[in-house]
């Protein structure tokens, strides 16, 4: 405005359109049913573990999520978990501390939808433990092939791979412990460490890879163990090879969805 000697008609400040906003920042809201909801930027929480040494990355699996989004890691020979569920802001906490005796950290598998609250940790020692998650409290431990190199659940049933080749399959429902492992089921088929194992959704099928790039498929409940014609003839059997090691278990998800497709 400008200036004048009128009395009441001094020179004022205009006021701006930026004055005018809401200086806090507007948050859309979405439904949780939509797309929009779930394409929202998320909170990201970062966590320091420890991560497999060289000479162990091919086998160690030292980091798991379960199924109510707790996950677990390792820091030295200790397991801790956090909760990584919106709204609950807890610091990690230690789950239990391997003894020496035991070896070293080698695999943690969280148990799926059925099992949900239990996780299993494998060590180079050969020995199996599940915990009770809520409870932080020991459930199963027992001794099995030395080094053990990968986990997978499938229900109760424990899968368990060694750095010998070897694939065990305890089934955690059978009391005592003893029993348990006289009843287990074993193959030897694999001629390398196991690097990977995966189950496919509905239980049936199990795939095993290991440091060669060998994979095989498995039909749950056949005795004894033999694995699934599929892949290439070789050696008057099938088999499917890979140039390099397996060591990512989405791979092995695929492997099974194609054999599905096929039958």
């Amino acid at each position: 405005m400008f200036a004048t000697d009128t009395p009441g008609h001094e020179l004022m400040r205009s006021v701006s359109a930026a004055s005018l906003r809401d200086p806090s920042p507007i948050v859309q809201q979405f439904p949780d049913v939509s797309a929009k909801y779930h394409m929202q930027p998320l909170k990201t929480t970062s966590i320091d573990y420890a991560r497999p040494s060289p000479v162990d990355a091919l086998t160690a699996r030292l980091l798991a999520c379960s199924e109510d989004n707790i996950t677990f890691f390792t820091r030295g020979n200790r397991v801790y978990f956090k909760n990584l569920n919106n709204g609950v802001n807890e610091e990690a906490t230690q789950l239990y501390k391997l003894s020496e005796s035991r070896g070293c950290l080698r695999a943690i598998e969280c148990g799926g939808k059925s099992l949900p609250g239990v996780v299993a940790v494998g060590t180079s020692q050969g020995f199996v433990q599940t915990w009770d998650i809520q409870t932080r409290k020991l459930i199963l431990a027992w001794p099995t092939s030395k080094d053990i190199s990968a986990l997978a659940w499938n229900g109760p049933v424990l899968t368990v791979g060694s750095v010998k080749g070897t694939v065990r399959l305890y089934d955690t429902r059978i009391s005592p412990v003893e029993k348990m492992r006289e009843q287990s089921r074993k193959n030897t088929r694999h001629q390398s460490h196991i690097t990977s194992l995966s189950w496919n959704a509905n239980g049936k099928l199990l795939a095993s890879g290991d440091a060669t790039g060998m994979i095989h498929c498995w039909e749950a409940g056949q005795t004894p163990m033999m694995p699934l014609n599929v892949g290439e003839f070789v050696q008057r059997r099938k088999k499917i090879q890979h140039e390099g090691g397996i060591s990512v278990r989405d791979q092995l998800h695929f492997v099974l969805c194609i054999i599905e497709t096929q039958d």
